[in-house]
């Protein structure tokens, strides 16, 4: 079992699964826009907005796919990105500009 992410102003066990409605539908989390403010909420871009309005639910996974404009690395980066691949690469193993890629969070 996983850890929920808890709500602002809720007290709950750390290993006590997130509130989940009977159909399974993903629960809105407006913690970061009350840390953040409106203002500082919508300067944000729209993909970390969309990552953080919503509450994770045990079990879930999210993905998100994009693309990084430029990705350089040194010899030693290249050795270090060839070795994460066994822990499922959170290094890019490649160089060069709009580099495909896909993060995934898993709770």
């Amino acid at each position: 079992m996983g850890r929920a992410m808890p709500s602002a102003g809720t007290l709950r066990h750390p290993l006590e699964p997130a509130p989940r409605p009977a159909d399974g539908a993903v629960v809105a989390d407006p913690t970061f826009r009350r840390l953040l403010g409106d203002a500082a909420w919508r300067r944000l871009d729209a993909n970390v907005r969309a990552r953080f309005a919503v509450k994770p639910g045990v079990g879930d996974v999210f993905a998100f796919a994009g693309e990084m404009a430029v990705v350089r690395r040194s010899r030693y980066g290249w050795l270090l990105a060839q070795i994460c691949r066994l822990i499922g690469t959170p290094v890019v193993p490649q160089r060069g500009r709009d580099v495909p890629t896909v993060v995934r969070l898993f709770t």
